[in-house]
Formats: structure tokens, C-alpha cells, sequence
């Protein structure tokens, strides 16, 4: 820091004046800061305060309000008074922010409210501005502001006066909690505005810490408004003034005070140095307190942070922020300006300094820190070197200006001597011999030899990449694949592999034996023993166009045109790795990088705008805490919504929105995001976007898991995740309850209904029966009523014969017959079954009047063989009678003597009734051909009748009733008569 002491303070000046000079001009690493301005939301250039809360947010005192920043987007909060001057988070995590007004703002649950106390406040504390602030754990406020005032307000808000007018001069420095202090001045020689100035006494400070009180004295008053502390280490506190600046050794309570030529406003210890915002940029020294650089010269600094990723954050009066990442890259720079060329060519020669090549030809030798030298070659640019061991630096390049005779162009330099050649790759060395590619060839290079080079294979063929291996084989690579240099001839390396065929930009070999073939378009091509593994950008390499590849120790570092792939080997066999990119937005000049190479701790990155160093230990090896991981808002339809609403969310309301962020400002468009229904769906979804949409929600109980991690992280590590439990209720018509109690109810209606359906089938059958069965009744009554017509006619037709034969004893005694059979016949017709003894009553009765009217031409018998008394045994009336009937017309009416014979016999077997009815007649067949002969005479029909009764009773009867017709012949085959059985189920 440019600093004063005492009275030798004019020869200082004029030995820093030196010193600087040289220093700037030998000063060859630079930081290169973001600035955050109102072009990238920050609503003012004005910004008086950085913070970073207990969540890890970014909080932003401007002149136009409060901003939080989270990495991607600054959110302005609009106050009632916008010119805020700092903040303060206490012990609650609320945010409290005053204004240059003197009012206090309080953020909590996502908003700012006025602190309730604010007129008081104002009343005791104008016209001076608040310089500190402290919230117990009683929630009492601690206030200190110019003028000077300190109170104490309780929360009921009663003020106590902290401060007294005194003679003397004393400032209470207390610490409240890690990190901060309560800094007010508890004894004062006048009040704000009195007095014609300040009288000439000392300022007591009285540093509280740690259980311990440390003292400092500082020989004039202070200023009210430009006093602050900061503790630097362990072991060393820092306290600013507006014109000293005190050192407080805290092991042992010495002290240092120096008269500074410069106000500090802030400071803070980073990586061991000293960083100190001024009113002119930010000085760091080290830890001699020996300035190391100057940064943002004629910016007015006043706060600077360190964030919890070791990022730097510096708040500025007139240019917004400025932010520096935890990675430290630092730039190759001349005069204090990062030096903006492109670098072609990088190479670190045996005395520990370095080469750069230009585009434009020019070179530089340098030494960071220590060593300058550059000078022009004769080239159109530069492409590679090489140092031999007889001191001579070989140069690959465009030659603008080749010399006739062919020999080398060269140039000494600090007695060292520059050859240059025509070289389109770089060098290499293969059997003490020195190799380069050219457009057309590749070259031997021989220095002792005023020709200076020697073609070398029999074709014509570009050389863009050479490679020696461990076997001594030189492997070339160009825009047509990779090759091997055998015996003068070009043969490719593995025709079997086709990837071998991409365009080749670099090769190298890896310490676990694995050959690294860098491609443009292809991406990294790793040969492992038999294996060929492809990296490329899906799988998580920045670039698939490779132009440099460098091994170093366990790790390769590839450059590309986006930028350089970090591969970190944790396994040979197998290859197991994880890819960590970086870019332009974690401090890189140039996403293109032409060249990578070592040097001490750092790795060097040439690329199109200048070259960065690239700590390793900032990109290796380093272990990170999992990300802050936060759901910023929850959304339910239309409204914004509370986690607690997430566990009864309404089946009509199921669009869910839910946006989150995960906080790291050194990886901002560099993290990835996954998320599930963890109960629902075990499959994550992975995205990069800071938002979830779910339209509709799906019911059910779950929780939504949303994890967050960098880049070249794993998912299987210990990543940030969030949960959120729901509970998506839903209607009724989807709950299981709903479907059982459905399912019940349609059971119970399909039960219902198909015993309805039953009893109302078996109602429609029972009617069916009935009606059948009446319609079978009347069928038989009517074909009972055509038989009786037919007995009446008979029996009329036999009275008439009796008349005429005036056998008057003969017809009384028929008609006596008849009318008891007609008697028995219209008692018979309504009743659906009689006895068997009243069946064969009237067939005995029947055949009796019929042995009369034919005067005794047949006699009959009648058998009975039934196990049931005949009175008990049943069967349809006047079914039998037919076939009596027709016995006696067809059968025995045409015998010429009187020995016709009629057998009825009633057979009662296994259940069954038969029936039979037998003649001695002339037979069916000759009846019938005697019948054909007098078609006049009346043709009966109780046959047929008697036929469909019995088809009618048989339609709706289990058992049916059985008729057999069968025709009696003798042992000479003539026809002897006719046998019917009835068969009746009993």
C-alpha cells in the first residue's frame, strides 16, 4: 500500500516512486475482474455495501435500492428511502438495511418492512448517518452514527445514550460475533456541530475480543464517520481511521500505527495477502506488507468481501462491482496491462524461462516477475520451438522471407541463437535427430549443416501433428487421420478403427500407458490396450474440436475452442475419470486456446487474447461443499403458495410450478439440475433450468426431490438436494374408497339386476307355462270336443239301428249304455288326469255298446298288472279310447266270422304305465286299402287327434309319453291283427 511514515515521509515517497516504477514494470501476472453494472440489472453504479447472508446470497447497498443477487439475476427491493448505505444480518438472519435518512428497513419471510421504532430513531440520530449496527439476542438495537451518537434501543423502545461528552477521545470496538463488531465512540470532546473544531487529543480505543481488551491509542480525535475494524487472521486485527491505519498483533497486543497517504474504506485478507479498497483501487501487499500489485486505479472502492467460495467482491462508489474469482487466473501482462495477443506457440526452455510465439511473429522471453525480453523474428507467425542441447532454439513458423541458398534464417539473441523453418507442427526428437512437419513433408533438421534440413519421406504428405512413442515410433497426425513413419513411407496407424481417420490436432501418451489422439470434430480419442474410448461433448467434454492436450501427472488438460476439459483419473483399469470444463466465465481471456504447458504450480493457457495461469491446486484435488440448493417460489394454479399448501393440494387446482436455484456465482450457467416424484416415479428428469412445471400434478402422496451439482461433479457424490413432501388430494371419484365402494354398489346393482332379470324370466316362464298349459287345455278340450261329436254319432248311428230293427228291449238297454258313457265322457273332458280304474270303467262301458251295436262280431278282455292299486295309478282321460275306437273300425269289423278279439292290458313297470291295445283284425294294411274303396263313408279322426294331444302334453313334461304302433302277423307272415302301447310316466 502507498503509505507515509513519520518524519521520514519525503524519502519514502521518493523510494516507493522508484520502487513502483520498476515494480510496474516488471510486474507479469494480472487479475482480470468482472464488473457488474446497471447494464447487467444492478440498479445503480453507486453501490456503498456488499454482504453475503447465512443462505450464501449476495446483498448490494445502492443509492437506488437493495438488489439480492443469486448468481444469475439481480431482485431490486424498492424502500421508502433508496439510498442505502449498508446492512447488518442478525442473529435471526434478518437482513436490516439503513438508509442515508437514518431509517431501518427489516427483511424477513421475503420482504422488506420499516423498523417499527424509525421516528425515534431518526430523532435521535440526525442529522449524522449510521456507521454500525449490532441486534441482541433480546432484540435490543446497538446504533452508532457521525455526529456522533451511539444508543442502545430496546425493543419496547426506550433509548439509552451510550455516548458522554468528555475531554477525552474513546472508541468502543466490541465484538458482537464471528466476524463483526459493534464499533461506537462512547467518550467525545463535543456534539455534532459544536465547537469551532476538534481539540488536539488522542482517541482511545478499547478493541473487545475473545474474552480480552486490547488498547490502542491514535494520536488525534478521530473522525466519527471513518472508523472501522476488521479482523485479518487469527492472529492480527486491522482497525481503519480516516488518516491511520493500526496493525493489532492479538497473541501478544502490540501494536503498529502508520499515517496513510490514501482513506481506506475496507479490507480483507485473501490467500494470505492484504486487500484494501481505497478511494483510488484496491492495493494488496503481502505479508511483509510489501505492495504486490494495484488493481482499478481511480475507482473509489468502499467494501470488499469474501464469499464462501473464495470469490472477491468489491462495491464501488461511480462503477458497480467488481467481482473476482475464487480460481485466482491470473493474465501475462506488461506494464501493469494484460497483455491482449494471440498466442500461437508456448515452451519452457532449460534455464526455467519461457517462450511465447505471437501471430505476428514477435517473441517473448520472460520469467514472471523477474524477466522481460522481446524481440521479432522473420516470420509471418510462430508456431512452435524446440531447444537443442548445443544451444540452439529451433523456430517452426510461416517464413515471410526464405533466403535463396535455402540455409536457415537465424538470430541471436543474449547469445543464444534462433533458427528458424518453414514448420507446420512441432518439433520432436527420435534417434538423436530432430523432426518437424511441414505442408508437403516431414523434415530432419541438422544444425551443423548450412542446408539445414532434409526431406525425408517418399510422398508428398502434410504433417500437421508428430509424436514419438516409448517404442521409438514416430506417429504423425493430419487433416486425414493418424499414421505411422516406417522406412521413409506414411501407413496408417489402424485402418480397422475408423475414428483414427479424423482430422488429428495433437497426440500425447498418458502415464498409464493409454494413447490421447486429439481431433477436430471427433473430440478425445483414448487407445487402451484393445479399447478405443470416445470423448466427447455428451460425454461432458467442453468441445469435440481438440487442439492441444497436456498430461500432467494423474490429470489431462485438453484445450479446444470453448475452452480447456480438465480429465482427473481416479483408475487406469478401468479408465475411470471425471471431466471438470473451463471457460471465459471462470476467468479464462479466450474460450480459444492454442497452447497448454507447465510451469511450476500453474498451467499456462495460450489463447487468442493473452495467456492465463491456471493454478492447479484451484482445479485439482480440491474438495467442494455441496452447493446452497433453494426453492424460491412455490406456485399452485394462479397463486403463490407456501410449502405447508404442498400437502393438501385441491384436485382442481394442479398446476405446479416450483422454481429453485442453487447459489454459486464462480459456476453461474455451469450447474446441473435433476429432479423426481420420489413414492411416484423413481426416474430423475435432468435439466438446466431453474424451474418445474406440472400440469397436471399426479394424486397421490410423494415428495419432489431436486438435487443441484457443478459441473464435474457426480450425481453419486454428495450433491445439494431439496425435498419437498406433497400431497395432491384426489376427488373422490379417484380415490380408491370411491372405486371400492363403485365396484360394490355395481356389484350389487349387476346382483340386483340379474335376480330381477331372473325372477322376471322366470315370472315371464311361469306365464308361459300357465298360458301354454291353459292353451293346452283348451287344445285338448277342443280335441276332446271333436271326439265327443264323434261317440255321440256312433252311438246315435247304433239307436237308429235298433229303432229300425224295432228291438226296443235292445235300445233301452243301449241307450241306458250311452248315456252312462256320455256321462263319463263330459265328466272325463275337464278333468286333466283320472284313475286307471275309471279309465277302464269307461273303456269297458265303451266296448260293451259297441258289442251291442255290432251284435257280438268281437268279444275283449282286460288284464291288469300293476304293483299301485289301479285306483291310484293316473293318466290323461279318453286317451285310449281312439285306439279302441280304431280296433274295433279297422281291426275286427272287416272278420267274416264273429271271433274278432280286443286284449286291453295295463302294465305298470319301473314307473312307467303301458297301455296296450290289441286286435285279431285283418290288419292296417288291408283296412286301409278297404277304407280306399268307400272314401264316403266318415273318416274318423281320433287318431290324429289323439296324436297331437299327445305332443301337446309332451312339449313342457319331462317324461313323455311314448306310443308304439305295431302290426301282428302269423308264422305264415299274415297280418293277424294290430298291437298299440301307451306309455305313461307315473
Amino acid at each position: 500500500m502507498m503509505q507515509l511514515y513519520g518524519r521520514h515521509r519525503f524519502f519514502l515517497l521518493i523510494f516507493l516512486a522508484f520502487f513502483l516504477a520498476h515494480w510496474s514494470n516488471a510486474q507479469q501476472l494480472r487479475y482480470a475482474f468482472k464488473n457488474y453494472t446497471p447494464n447487467d440489472g444492478l440498479p445503480s453504479s453507486e453501490v456503498h455495501k456488499v454482504l453475503q447472508d447465512a443462505r450464501h446470497y449476495m446483498w448490494f447497498a445502492t443509492d437506488h435500492g437493495v438488489c439480492r443477487f443469486n448468481g444469475y439475476e439481480f431482485k431490486t427491493y424498492n424502500l421508502a428511502d433508496n439510498s442505502i448505505l449498508g446492512f447488518y444480518e442478525d442473529y435471526k438472519k434478518r437482513i436490516w438495511a439503513w438508509s442515508f435518512s437514518g431509517r431501518l428497513f427489516v427483511f424477513e419471510n421475503e420482504k422488506f418492512e420499516e423498523y417499527k421504532w424509525n421516528k425515534k430513531l431518526m430523532a435521535l440520530t440526525q442529522p449524522g448517518i449510521i456507521q454500525s449496527f449490532y441486534v441482541d439476542t433480546d432484540d435490543n438495537l446497538f446504533v452508532a452514527s457521525s455526529g456522533p451518537h451511539s444508543y442502545k434501543i430496546t425493543k419496547n423502545g426506550d433509548a439509552i445514550d451510550l455516548i458522554k461528552i468528555r475531554p477525552s477521545s474513546k472508541i468502543i470496538m466490541a465484538q458482537a460475533e464471528q466476524g463483526h463488531f459493534f464499533t461506537y465512540i462512547s467518550e467525545y470532546p463535543i456534539r455534532y456541530n459544536e465547537g469551532p473544531k476538534l481539540p488536539e487529543i488522542s482517541t482511545f480505543v478499547n478493541i473487545q475480543m475473545n474474552k480480552r481488551t486490547y488498547h490502542v491509542e491514535v494520536p488525534v480525535v478521530v473522525v466519527p464517520e471513518r472508523f472501522k475494524i476488521r479482523q485479518i487472521s487469527d492472529s492480527e486485527v486491522v482497525i481503519l481511521l480516516r488518516e491511520f491505519q493500526v496493525d493489532l498483533n492479538l497473541r501478544n497486543g502490540n501494536y503498529q500505527t502508520k499515517k496513510l497517504n490514501l482513506i481506506v474504506y475496507d479490507a480483507a485478507n485473501v490467500d494470505g495477502n492484504k486487500y484494501y479498497a481505497t478511494e483510488d483501487g484496491l492495493v494488496i501487499e503481502n505479508s511483509r506488507s510489501e505492495i504486490v500489485a494495484t488493481y482499478l486505479k481511480g475507482i473509489h472502492l468502499v467494501s470488499i468481501l469474501k464469499d464462501m467460495e473464495g470469490g472477491l467482491w468489491l462495491t464501488s462508489l461511480n462503477s458497480g462491482v467488481f467481482y473476482l474469482q475464487p480460481s485466482r487466473i491470473a493474465h501475462l501482462s506488461k506494464n501493469n496491462e494484460i497483455l491482449k495477443k494471440k498466442f500461437s506457440a508456448l515452451y519452457q526452455l532449460q534455464d526455467k524461462t519461457l517462450l511465447a510465439g505471437f501471430s505476428d511473429g514477435e517473441v517473448v522471453r520472460f520469467k514472471p516477475h523477474s524477466l522481460w525480453q522481446n524481440f521479432n523474428l522473420d516470420l509471418e507467425s510462430v508456431n512452435s520451438f524446440y531447444e537443442d542441447t548445443s544451444k540452439v532454439i529451433f523456430v517452426g513458423g510461416v517464413i515471410s522471407n526464405i533466403l535463396r541458398d535455402g540455409s536457415f534464417f537465424a538470430r541471436t539473441v543474449n547469445g543464444q541463437t534462433f533458427q528458424t523453418i518453414i514448420g507446420l507442427s512441432n518439433f520432436v526428437k527420435q534417434n538423436g535427430n530432430i523432426y518437424i512437419g511441414i505442408t508437403n513433408n516431414i523434415v530432419k533438421l541438422n544444425s551443423k549443416n548450412k542446408e539445414g534440413f532434409e526431406l525425408i519421406t517418399q510422398e508428398s504428405f502434410r504433417a500437421s501433428r508428430l509424436f514419438v512413442n516409448n517404442k521409438g515410433d514416430m506417429l504423425v497426425g493430419n487433416v486425414f487421420g493418424l499414421w505411422y513413419y516406417r522406412n521413409g513411407r506414411i501407413v496408417p496407424y489402424d485402418s480397422t478403427k475408423p475414428l483414427f481417420s479424423s482430422r488429428v490436432t495433437d497426440i500425447a501418451k498418458f502415464n498409464g500407458g493409454q494413447l490421447l489422439v486429439g481431433t477436430r470434430g471427433k473430440g478425445l480419442l483414448i487407445e487402451d490396450a484393445d479399447s478405443l474410448i470416445q470423448l466427447t461433448e455428451n460425454t461432458g467434454l467442453i468441445s469435440n474440436n481438440i487442439r492441444r492436450i497436456l498430461v500432467d501427472e494423474d490429470n489431462v488438460w485438453v484445450a479446444s475452442n470453448k475452452g480447456i476439459s480438465i480429465l482427473r483419473f481416479t483408475s487406469y483399469a478401468p479408465l475411470r475419470f471425471s471431466i471438470n470444463n473451463i471457460n471465459a466465465s471462470d476467468g479464462l481471456l479466450s474460450n480459444e486456446v492454442n497452447e497448454l504447458i507447465t510451469y511450476n504450480d500453474y498451467v499456462i493457457a495460450g489463447t487468442n487474447t493473452g495467456a492465463s495461469f491456471l493454478s492447479k491446486k484451484a482445479f485439482i484435488g480440491k474438495s467442494y461443499e455441496p452447493l446452497p440448493l433453494y426453492v424460491s417460489s412455490i406456485r399452485i394454479g394462479e397463486q403463490i403458495s407456501s410449502e405447508e399448501a404442498l400437502l393438501d393440494v385441491s384436485s382442481f387446482k394442479r398446476n405446479l410450478i416450483v422454481r429453485y436455484e442453487a447459489l454459486s456465482y464462480s459456476n453461474v450457467g455451469k450447474l446441473n439440475y435433476r429432479y423426481r416424484l420420489a413414492g411416484f416415479d423413481s426416474t430423475w428428469f435432468y435439466t438446466n433450468n431453474l424451474e418445474i412445471q406440472f400440469n397436471p400434478l399426479p394424486y397421490g402422496k410423494y415428495r419432489l426431490e431436486i438435487q443441484a451439482k457443478r459441473e464435474f461433479e457426480h450425481w453419486s457424490d454428495r450433491v445439494a438436494t431439496v425435498s419437498l413432501s406433497i400431497q395432491c388430494k384426489a376427488p373422490l371419484w379417484k380415490t380408491p374408497v370411491f372405486w371400492a365402494i363403485l365396484t360394490m354398489l355395481l356389484i350389487a346393482a349387476i346382483f340386483f339386476y340379474y335376480k330381477k332379470r331372473e325372477k322376471e324370466i322366470s315370472k315371464r316362464q311361469q306365464e308361459k307355462e300357465l298360458l301354454q298349459h291353459r292353451i293346452s287345455e283348451t287344445e285338448q278340450l277342443a280335441l276332446k270336443s271333436q271326439m265327443n261329436p264323434h261317440f255321440i254319432f256312433n252311438s246315435l248311428n247304433s239307436i237308429q239301428q235298433y229303432v229300425i230293427d224295432r228291438d226296443v228291449q235292445g235300445a233301452n238297454s243301449f241307450i241306458s249304455g250311452f248315456s252312462k258313457l256320455m256321462r263319463q265322457t263330459l265328466d272325463f273332458s275337464s278333468k286333466e288326469k283320472i284313475t286307471l280304474e275309471e279309465e277302464i270303467g269307461y273303456l269297458k262301458n265303451y266296448l260293451e255298446l259297441e258289442r251291442m251295436r255290432m251284435e257280438s262280431k268281437f268279444d275283449f278282455t282286460i288284464t291288469v298288472d300293476a304293483v299301485s292299486p289301479a285306483a291310484e295309478l293316473r293318466l290323461p282321460p279318453l286317451m285310449l279310447q281312439p285306439y279302441v275306437e280304431n280296433a274295433l273300425r279297422h281291426g275286427v269289423r272287416y272278420l267274416k266270422d264273429k271271433n274278432g278279439h280286443i286284449q286291453l292290458s295295463f302294465i305298470e313297470r319301473n314307473a312307467v304305465l303301458e297301455c296296450i291295445v290289441e286286435d285279431n283284425g285283418i290288419g292296417r294294411d288291408k283296412a286301409g286299402k278297404l277304407k280306399a274303396v268307400n272314401p264316403i263313408e266318415y273318416q274318423s279322426r281320433g287318431m290324429s287327434l289323439t296324436a297331437e294331444r299327445v305332443e301337446l302334453l309332451n312339449r313342457n313334461a319331462d317324461r313323455k309319453i311314448v306310443i308304439i304302433v305295431k302290426d301282428l302277423t302269423n308264422e305264415s307272415g299274415e297280418a293277424c291283427g294290430t298291437s298299440v302301447s301307451v306309455k305313461f310316466p307315473v
